[in-house]
């Protein structure tokens, strides 16, 4: 795609579609958890990465341990300060892990995420005191457009926000 001043547009046509796509997925969900009485988001489509054994250790997962992990990992209290950053989530994010702890994950981190698609579903999550949903979603702040999947989970109070990024 090209503009007026023959610049190339291609990554804001995949922008647009990715987000387009992503609102569709959302709504899609809601129209679908709201006949099966599902809070939070239902399981998705999308692959998982976060493994069973992690999964099931969320609970007492380390900052040791979630450095180990291939992929991004924040654990999150009920109202989104940032407990755990790991390594792999520093890379990808361009934010030292020592300056993310404490921060608010969805207003001053990444406040791409403080919209319905994302902040709503950890809401409505912590809410119910079950969380367990995976989705497509594109980060835009402080970075180009970068797409990746996100994993919400909650176990036994513990918030996490796993991020795999898309090859």
């Amino acid at each position: 795609m090209v503009d007026a001043s023959g610049a190339a547009r291609e990554p804001s046509a995949k922008l647009l579609a990715s987000l387009e796509a992503q609102l569709a997925s959302f709504y899609q969900s809601l129209d679908a958890d709201s006949s099966r009485g599902v809070v939070g988001g239902s399981p998705s489509a999308e692959q998982p990465f976060v493994s069973s054994a992690v999964q099931q250790r969320a609970a007492r997962l380390t900052a040791e341990e979630a450095d180990s992990l291939s992929y991004g990992a924040i654990r999150l209290a009920d109202d989104g300060t940032i407990e755990i950053y790991n390594q792999r989530e520093s890379e990808l994010a361009g934010f030292d892990a020592a300056d993310a702890i404490g921060s608010n994950f969805f207003t001053e981190l990444a406040p791409c995420t403080n919209n319905r698609l994302f902040h709503g579903r950890f809401v409505e999550g912590v809410a119910a005191d079950h969380m367990d949903v995976v989705f497509p979603y594109t980060f835009t702040y402080r970075m180009a457009p970068t797409l990746v999947t996100i994993h919400l989970l909650r176990v036994e109070g513990v918030n996490w926000v796993f991020v795999n990024k898309e090859s």
